[in-house]
C-alpha cells in the first residue's frame, strides 16, 4: 500500500504560478505579434520591389518601341551613323532582356489566346493573328500582353 502525501498549496503559490503562466503568454503573443508584423512588411517590401520591377521593365518595352519607330524612320534617311547607334542601342537593350528572363510572345502561327494577346483590330479574310504591337513575359507572367490583328 502506498502512503498519500497531501501538500498543502498556499494561495500565493498558486496566484505567482498563474502570473508567471500570464507573462510567459503575454511575452509569446508578442513576439508573434512582432513576427507578423515582420512578415507583413516584407510582404509589403516585395510587392512594392514587384511593381517597381515590373513597371520598370514596362518603361524599357515602350523605349524599344520608340527606338524600332526611330530606327524606321531613320532608316529612310541618309545619317547611317544615327541609325547605326539607336540600332546598337536597341539590340543592347534586348540583350539585356534575354539575361534576365524576358521574351517575346509569339503571334505567327498560333491562335489567339487572351492570357497572352490583346485583340485590337478583328477582319474577314482568312485565319491568322497578325501582330500591330509586341509583347513580352517572364517565365509564364504576362508583361504586356502582343497586340493583334485578327484575321478571320
Amino acid at each position: 500500500m502506498t502512503k498519500q502525501v497531501d501538500i498543502e498549496v498556499k494561495p500565493q503559490d498558486e496566484i505567482e504560478k498563474y502570473k508567471s503562466q500570464a507573462d510567459e503568454y503575454l511575452t509569446n503573443w508578442k513576439r508573434e505579434r512582432a513576427d507578423f508584423v515582420n512578415y507583413k512588411k516584407e510582404q509589403e517590401k516585395k510587392d512594392l520591389d514587384s511593381w517597381l520591377y515590373q513597371n520598370s521593365l514596362i518603361a524599357t518595352i515602350d523605349a524599344v518601341r520608340d527606338l524600332r519607330t526611330a530606327i524606321h524612320n531613320f532608316s529612310n534617311q541618309s545619317n547611317m551613323e544615327e541609325f547605326m547607334g539607336i540600332e546598337k542601342l536597341q539590340r543592347a537593350i534586348e540583350r539585356a532582356w534575354e539575361y534576365i528572363g524576358i521574351r517575346k510572345i509569339q503571334v505567327d502561327g498560333k491562335e489567339f489566346d487572351p492570357k497572352v494577346h490583346e485583340a485590337l483590330i478583328h477582319e474577314e479574310g482568312g485565319e491568322k493573328l497578325v501582330e500591330i504591337a509586341p509583347g513580352y513575359c517572364i517565365g509564364e507572367k504576362v508583361i504586356r500582353p502582343a497586340r493583334v490583328k485578327i484575321i478571320k
